[in-house]
């Protein structure tokens, strides 16, 4: 199957030439010809901006689409790739941020969208400064109603497991009021799962010691809650307010495993069981305003407070297989109880022929770990970040537009026990460069940088064991770091072609990763550090080939990476392919849609890590209000995810297996019920995210 699938990539990869242009006039103007024009641009599918692209659903689209994310699925925007089964959306392996009306969200409130008030879908692939360190954004911006309301709700469910989904969404309106309540509901249950360990150990002196695991059994059981309410006010082109309340908890969340432990230097076998579970609640509060002044000046406001209190446990033992004696006995449990606060201000000045926005953010987080079963000790961590940006947009002539953009970022990071903290004061310039060749293709050539920081697990210098070999210990004086990248990109499209060839460079000094050394004890300890850094560039073709006009569509994208990692003791480098490719038919309100995707490797520090490798088909029928869809998961190869630790002193390779959903089916049925007349909503031109952390046990 991967051999016809690479073929497949191959054959749409020759026939790569790019998407879709159409851009007169920058900024509002623009954005209120779109609008008003959006029945009508079936033969402009997306009009390409210097810092963004916009794709307009047709209405063939939106009839045979059931939700925000199936119609996105249908859409085949280059690079996305979409998965209805596994509820997620990805460009290149990397997670995509995803935001309504410019609001930041999750993939289940996009879920709730009604394919018929969906007016576009902005692509930013190299969002600009206002978007932080998000690698890509896709952004629905939508409409609602002036009465009346929608009700919907899905039921997605595997039949021979506990595999299954479910969601409720309630949308009340009242003229300039808008009032909405939903619940989603992630069920996976007693899901068997399997995990292989080769380890090989390099003693000081020379000497090795190699362990091998192999899998007896394992289990993947939770059920997560999410729900929220909100209150939006609208008055078109003067006044945005929102305000949300969500509620998020986690059941149970928990992996185990059990295997067989032998080892080469004729010691006793063991059995291992090694579970780990993460229950826990997030509440939080978003407060949102936008109001427009005469001039077309903007000011924005955000604000987004969380809360976080749960656990993290883990038990882990070894047992003679001869007498069932203790080998090796580690429970680990953190309680953390952790608070964030995040405020935002922007102002956007706009002209006919170019653009100003600027702003400023402070983040602080409040962080309590309890270390449960190590002696109650306890990790208060506080972190402050305050950061600004300014950006500058301009259009010279009708094919070239141009930006300039700086950010600094003042962080201070401290551990309260410590009685000491980090400082650094970071900038972050950006420049971007647009040209429209003619009215099919356009090249942009971008440069940013993004800031990267420590996590608490990173940071908490208290040791934790992971078994009876590895030690896990955080270091506290970890200092953020920059990340510079290079972006070049060409965009074509011609009626039944397109696609997009890509190429970057990043570098990544002082970055914060692993490194591993041998105790006095006799262990292998991982932490962390800001070390030489790391290095990575990559080339890339996106094509897309429809077939027959709204009927049969191939997507793809296939890429050649190459990532450099230099640190304490280690000098790593891998080359890897990874390819994608996608299949869209639908007819007579019936519509078929399959994917594979290979999972990438990526390495950093000494981990080397392997993606998911995905592949599926799903069979959609919709009538009126109702969408019925059957598919199957998997139907081709083996399911694994992957880490490789490449130190000079432990080789370890760990691979996580699961048969619960090769050759899955999957059965889906949804129902939407509107009523009311509809109008256009106004836009969030920011968002806030709390960002409240959590603490992970170490382990495999």
């Amino acid at each position: 199957m991967k051999k016809e699938t690479f073929i497949l990539l191959l054959a749409c990869a020759s026939i790569c030439y790019m998407n879709t242009y159409a851009q007169e006039n920058e900024y509002s103007k623009e954005e209120k010809s779109i609008q008003l024009s959006e029945v009508t641009v079936k033969a402009v599918p997306v009009i390409r901006k210097a810092d963004r692209d916009l794709y307009i659903p047709s209405d063939e689209v939106k009839k045979i689409s059931s939700d925000g994310l199936d119609i996105l699925s249908k859409m085949q925007i280059p690079t996305i790739l979409v998965d209805p089964i596994l509820n997620k959306i990805s460009r290149a392996g990397d997670n995509v941020e995803l935001r309504i009306n410019g609001r930041k969200v999750d993939v289940n409130q996009i879920r709730t969208l009604a394919p018929e008030t969906i007016v576009r879908i902005e692509f930013h692939e190299n969002p600009g400064l206002r978007y932080g360190s998000a690698p890509a954004v896709l952004d629905y911006i939508v409409k609602n109603q002036q009465s009346g309301g929608a009700l919907q709700s899905q039921l997605q469910q595997c039949p021979v497991n506990g595999f299954g989904n479910q969601w409720v969404n309630l949308k009340l309106n009242n003229g300039k009021s808008q009032f909405e309540a939903n619940y989603y509901g992630h069920m996976r249950l007693n899901l068997p799962m399997f995990r292989e360990n080769s380890e090989t150990y390099v003693y000081p002196d020379g000497h090795e010691l190699s362990r091998l695991e192999t899998p007896i059994g394992g289990t993947h059981d939770t059920y997560d809650a999410r729900s929220y309410m909100s209150y939006n006010y609208v008055d078109p082109d003067k006044t945005n307010f929102y305000a949300s309340f969500y509620y998020n908890r986690e059941s149970l969340n928990l992996m185990s495993y059990d295997g067989l432990l032998t080892m080469n230097d004729g010691s006793r076998a063991v059995t291992i069981h090694d579970a780990q579970w993460t229950p826990g609640t997030t509440s939080g509060l978003n407060l949102y305003l936008d109001k427009k002044f005469h001039g077309r000046h903007t000011l924005v406001f955000d604000v987004n407070a969380g809360y976080y209190i749960g656990h993290s446990t883990r038990d882990y033992r070894e047992s003679y297989i001869d007498d069932g004696s203790t080998a090796v006995d580690i429970d680990t449990r953190i309680n953390d109880r952790n608070f964030a606060l995040t405020a935002e201000a922007n102002y956007i000045k706009e002209w006919d022929a170019s653009k100003f926005t600027g702003g400023i953010t402070y983040m602080g987080h409040w962080n309590r770990s309890e270390y449960q079963y190590l002696d109650n000790l306890i990790s208060r961590q506080r972190a402050d970040k305050v950061s600004f940006f300014g950006e500058y947009q301009q259009r010279i002539g009708k094919r070239l537009h141009v930006s300039a953009g700086v950010a600094g970022t003042y962080s201070n990071t401290r551990i309260v026990e410590e009685s000491s903290g980090i400082e650094s004061f970071l900038l972050r310039p950006r420049l971007s460069a647009s040209y429209r060749f003619n009215d099919k293709s356009q090249a942009r050539l971008i440069f940013n940088t993004n800031t990267g920081t420590p996590s608490l697990s990173q940071m908490v210098a208290i040791s934790q064991n992971i078994d009876g070999m590895q030690t896990q210990v955080g270091n506290p004086n970890l200092k953020h770091y920059n990340t510079y990248r290079v972006v070049a990109q060409y965009n074509y499209t011609g009626n039944r072609v397109g696609g997009q060839l890509s190429a970057f460079y990043q570098r990544s000094p002082n970055a914060i990763m692993d490194y591993r050394y041998w105790s006095d004890d006799g262990h292998i300890v991982t932490s962390y550090a800001n070390q030489s850094g790391a290095t990575s560039w990559g080339v890339s073709v996106s094509p897309r080939l429809i077939i027959v006009p709204q009927w049969v569509t191939i997507s793809g994208t296939l890429g050649l990476y190459r990532n450099y990692t230099r640190g304490i003791g280690y000098r790593h480098c891998i080359t890897d392919f990874s390819g994608s490719g996608q299949l869209q038919v639908t007819h007579w309100g019936l519509s078929l849609t399959a994917m594979y995707q290979k999972g990438g490797r990526s390495l950093w520090g000494e981990t080397l890590s392997e993606g998911e490798t995905v592949n599926f088909f799903m069979l959609g029928y919709r009538y009126k209000g109702w969408s019925f869809d059957a598919g199957l998961l998997l139907p081709f190869g083996r399911y694994k995810q992957g880490t490789e630790t490449l130190s000079r002193y432990a080789h370890i390779e760990r691979i996580m297996r699961t048969k619960s959903i090769e050759r899955m089916p999957i059965i889906s049925v949804s129902y939407r019920l509107n009523w009311g007349r509809k109008v256009q909503q106004a836009a969030r031109l920011i968002d806030s995210d709390a960002g409240v952390q959590q603490s992970k046990t170490a382990g495999k």
